[in-house]
């Protein structure tokens, strides 16, 4: 009995020694898991303040701005930042962050980072500009007008379908107005370039070198991106065919005023509705309005050449919008020119009475007008003349 019992108990004590050995094994081998690769997808970021449209930049008046947008990622966005600053972020990748302005050019960089640590970088920069002063406009007159001579042409450009940019959506809009009201109230014998090259742009202005006689006026609206490179100091058009960061097929200032220097006649007038348009000439600014008796003032514009320069901003961006369908330049400009109260007057007139409070009550951009240097002017101006 006492044998049996021992031998139990040895069989008891192996069967529990190999059963130790046995989880010891199992406890100590690999385990084979299948590896899953960590998603290296970057987020996505969609900037929507500030607005950059007709420009590379954005710009601003007021000492802070929101820079806002979203961020969107399919493993959930953790983070974003605003010059190295975390913005305020909500469940859907929405993102705000208020950031204060210097005067002049203020570099941003957006970088959002998924849960993975994935990241996407958005660069671009804002522009605040000074306090424009604002302009008393002279009381109209009712003086009589002197008798004008010649025919009125207008070369008028809008550009939509950037082929290498940021597409517009209203310049073209913009540019056809322009074309129908010059012609159906004010006489002019138009052309309409849309989404026009740097080929198709040059070669409709240099036509009219040969077309028009000395007693003509043109005027060339253009409504489209446009660039200030701040190394060479020099402004540009930019057509549908244009690179962002090649300007070969970009149009320097510089072969504007050669073209409209080569046109025989008396008066030419650029409207330019683009970005850093001011910038297309350093020239003074124009002072004619209210000089002396109105009659007078007119004959002496009329006798005498101009080459003047009225813009959409100065050395900033400009909108694409918020003119009911227009930039709010053109929407100024189409209202100027149906509601002027004169008969005859000059775009110099026409800017100070209406155009330029017009603009800068609306938006942070400040238009202008001047004369263009080297081009022949000789102190006169473009006088506008209502047929209906």
């Amino acid at each position: 009995m006492r044998t049996l019992f021992f031998g139990f108990i040895l069989l008891l004590t192996a069967s529990s020694a190999l059963a130790a050995r046995s989880s010891s094994r199992i406890s100590g081998a690999p385990l084979a898991v299948a590896a899953t690769a960590a998603d290296t997808t970057p987020p996505t970021i969609t900037v929507t303040s500030p607005d950059v449209t007709r420009s590379l930049k954005a710009v601003a008046k007021t000492t802070g701005i929101t820079v806002a947008g979203r961020a969107e990622s399919r493993n959930g966005v953790a983070q974003v930042t605003v010059n190295g600053k975390a913005a305020a972020l909500d469940e859907q990748g929405n993102f705000s962050a208020e950031v204060l302005l210097k005067v002049g050019e203020n570099s941003f960089t957006v970088i959002a980072m998924d849960v993975n640590r994935n990241q996407t970088t958005r660069t671009f920069t804002v522009n605040r500009t000074a306090d424009a002063r604002v302009a008393t406009s002279p009381a109209p007159s009712t003086a009589k007008s002197p008798a004008v001579s010649g025919t009125y042409h207008a070369l008028v450009i809008g550009n939509n379908a950037y082929r290498n940019i940021t597409p517009l959506q209203t310049a073209i809009r913009d540019a056809q107005e322009v074309e129908k009201l010059l012609k159906n109230q004010f006489g002019f014998q138009t052309r309409l370039v849309t989404n026009g090259t740097r080929k198709e742009i040059l070669s409709n202005l240099n036509s009219y070198s040969k077309k028009l006689g000395e007693n003509d006026s043109l005027l060339v609206y253009y409504a489209g991106h446009g660039e200030y490179e701040k190394t060479a100091g020099k402004a540009y058009w930019l057509p549908v065919d244009a690179q962002r960061d090649d300007p070969t097929e970009w149009i320097i200032a510089d072969d504007i005023t050669s073209s409209i220097k080569r046109i025989p006649s008396r008066h030419v007038l650029i409207v330019s509705d683009s970005c850093y348009s001011g910038t297309l000439d350093r020239s003074i600014n124009t002072d004619l309005a209210g000089k002396g008796e109105r009659g007078e003032m007119l004959r002496k514009m009329l006798d005498r050449p101009s080459r003047t320069l009225m813009s959409s901003g100065g050395n900033e961006p400009v909108t694409d919008g918020g003119g009911k369908g227009h930039s709010i330049f053109a929407a100024s400009f189409l209202g100027a020119l149906r509601t002027f109260e004169e008969q005859v007057f000059t775009a110099e007139e026409l800017f100070h009475r209406q155009i330029k409070s017009r603009v800068a009550g609306k938006s942070d951009q400040v238009p202008e007008y001047k004369q263009i240097r080297n081009s022949g002017d000789d102190g006169g101006d473009f006088v506008f003349v209502r047929t209906k």
